[in-house]
């Protein structure tokens, strides 16, 4: 999504995939939900992810995924 749109904001990006109530019940937080459309790219990006994630890891020994694994997490922290 960023990457077919540089430049827009959270919002912008967001249009069509969130939806938020106009006003809510109590309080000031306005809960943003998933629209129908943002569902179905969640899960189409979902399937994805896993296939490129079990064609990575493929061949690999049994150590293998968990020392990228931790060395994924570890850079995540940076």
């Amino acid at each position: 999504m960023v990457s077919r749109r540089p430049g827009r904001s959270n919002a912008e990006l967001a249009r069509g995939l969130v939806d938020r109530p106009d006003t809510v019940a109590s309080g000031r937080s306005l809960p943003a939900e998933l629209t129908g459309w943002g569902r179905d790219l969640l899960a189409r990006t979902d399937i994805g992810a896993r296939a490129a994630d079990r064609r990575l890891m493929t061949d690999l020994t049994e150590a293998q995924p968990r020392e990228f694994k931790r060395i994924l997490v570890a850079r995540g922290s940076d």
